[in-house]
């Protein structure tokens, strides 16, 4: 999911809503799809909305499933990154902003997703 589909969709139209976490701390699972089936992988949270002071969590296999930071990132909206194997990886929300998320090798699919901090 993209962050123009994540807007159109809090703004009422078709995609994928926003989910506002407020001041609560967020978990994102990755969902390994199955291609032959013609399902994509996904993370299962892909548009979130959380308050500064909050943190998001990863949670998943970062070797099949490598997390990065997505090119709509303005300058220091880093994303962290899990090491190899299965694991978490946390992003303490310390400025406001855009933070796009995205697997490195499934991007072209549709795993990708957006943070807004606020």
């Amino acid at each position: 999911m993209d962050f123009a589909k994540c807007v159109e969709a809090d703004a009422g139209t078709a995609g994928n809503p926003f989910q506002d976490f407020g001041a609560t701390d967020a978990l994102v699972n990755m969902v390994t799809g199955d291609y032959n089936a013609g399902v994509p992988s996904t993370f299962d949270i892909p548009c979130i909305k959380i308050k500064v002071g909050q943190k998001v969590t990863w949670q998943g296999n970062f070797t099949t499933h490598p997390l990065i930071a997505a090119p709509c990132n303005p300058a220091g909206n880093t994303i962290p990154t899990g090491g190899p194997g299965i694991g978490t990886a946390v992003l303490n929300v310390t400025t406001a902003g855009i933070y796009g998320f995205q697997c490195q090798i499934h991007t072209g699919q549709g795993m990708k997703g957006v943070i807004v901090a606020y």
